[in-house]
């Protein structure tokens, strides 16, 4: 794997997206490690046996397997937040954790993050929470994925996802296009129709529904 080991983290700099990380105790960041992957690095790869417990700062990652005939088969994309927490208790990993771009990760030990789990009230009151909002955003996605046209999908998101008919993107349109199971093709054609019939209003990083 190439990577970088960060010395002597800024853990408030570091952790400001990642509020939850900002619970754990000076004691237990003493045990974390930051990582700087590059673009097509390997966080972990299938078979290996779980350690650690890593969390996505910046960066994209996707957790990949490979069909009979080696084509990718990406089971989740994630774009900050933990990863692979489903593993937290299997033998081995099931998919690789691919970059997909320039990656900076913190990792605990897994006996660190179970012992947070533990006995770090906060902590783990915060992990429940983002559990509950995770279930919340597969049930949106899978009614969602269940809309027949772009369009639908593309509302659905704004109106789920975002705020009073506006969404601010934290990532690219392929990216989203992936997200809504378009061809990002489909998704550029939606959105210029949809901003022709002045349905939607379109800046850099922001969608508004009109």
């Amino acid at each position: 794997m190439n990577s970088k080991i960060a010395q002597a983290p800024d853990w408030k700099a570091l952790l400001a997206g990642q509020p939850e990380l900002r619970l754990l105790t000076t004691d237990e960041l003493d045990a974390a490690r930051i990582t700087e992957l590059p673009r097509d690095a390997q966080l972990f790869r299938r078979g290996e046996t779980p350690r650690k417990i890593h969390c996505l700062l910046s960066g994209e990652i996707h957790l990949v397997r490979y069909s009979r005939r080696g084509a990718a088969m990406v089971l989740a994309r994630s774009h900050g937040g933990f990863v692979a927490e489903a593993s937290l208790d299997a033998p081995r990993y099931h998919c690789d954790a691919l970059v997909v771009a320039d990656a900076v990760v913190v990792s605990l030990p897994l006996a660190t993050y179970r012992d947070a789990l533990d006995h770090n009230a906060a902590f783990r009151r915060a992990r429940f929470a983002a559990h509950a909002r995770e279930i919340r955003r597969l049930r949106a996605q899978g009614e969602r994925l269940a809309l027949p046209t772009a369009e639908e999908r593309l509302t659905h998101y704004i109106e789920t996802e975002g705020s009073d008919g506006s969404i601010e993107l934290d990532r690219p349109l392929k990216a989203l296009a992936a997200e809504l199971n378009l061809s990002h093709e489909a998704l550029y054609r939606t959105l210029a129709r949809m901003a022709r019939t002045g349905s939607i209003e379109r800046t850099a990083k922001v969608l508004r529904l009109r």
